[in-house]
């Protein structure tokens, strides 16, 4: 008997765009979400659930995860790659797209609670450079031109890869 999961009984999990419930693991779609999707970010589903038919008031929880850079500049390329514009080849450019991005998401990816420091440009650089080969790809060898990146594998993106040390 295969175990169903969301409120629409899926059978199947997507771990892109699906959250888990914290206390009876099953997975719920971000878009069969009672209270609607947590994020304006597609891919985003780092957080703590705990979906309405396991919390004590009825009502679903919903927790944002402290997110890493790594995470960040994951979410942000994925997204960016989704869009299709402004790239080159599924590349983007380091500061004037993914800063650019993570610089108009802010609050998605960190909330009112977190301002930005004068050095967060370097620390997007620095998560790049460090990530890569394994999450990131430079497209210096494609496109013969540095600063340009783009996701090692877009199927990293979700619950699963974003827990992982990265």
């Amino acid at each position: 008997m295969t175990k169903s999961h969301c409120y629409c009984n899926a059978a199947e999990v997507d771990h892109s765009n699906m959250l888990s419930c914290q206390r009876c693991n099953k997975y719920f779609h971000v878009g069969c979400l009672k209270r609607g999707k947590p994020s304006t970010l597609e891919g985003d589903v780092l957080f703590d659930f705990v979906c309405s038919g396991c919390s004590q008031d009825g009502f679903e929880r919903c927790t944002r995860l402290k997110l890493q850079w790594t995470h960040v500049v994951m979410l942000s390329l994925y997204n960016l790659q989704l869009q299709g514009e402004d790239g080159k080849c599924g590349y983007f450019r380091w500061r004037e797209h993914i800063c650019n991005f993570i610089d108009k998401n802010w609050t998605a990816f960190f909330g009112f609670g977190r301002k930005k420091t004068n050095t967060w440009h370097g620390t997007v650089a620095g998560t790049l450079s460090a990530g890569c080969p394994r999450v990131f790809t430079s497209g210096v060898t494609e496109l013969k031109e540095p600063g340009w990146w783009s996701l090692a594998n877009s199927k990293q993106i979700g619950r699963a890869s974003c827990r992982e040390r990265v």
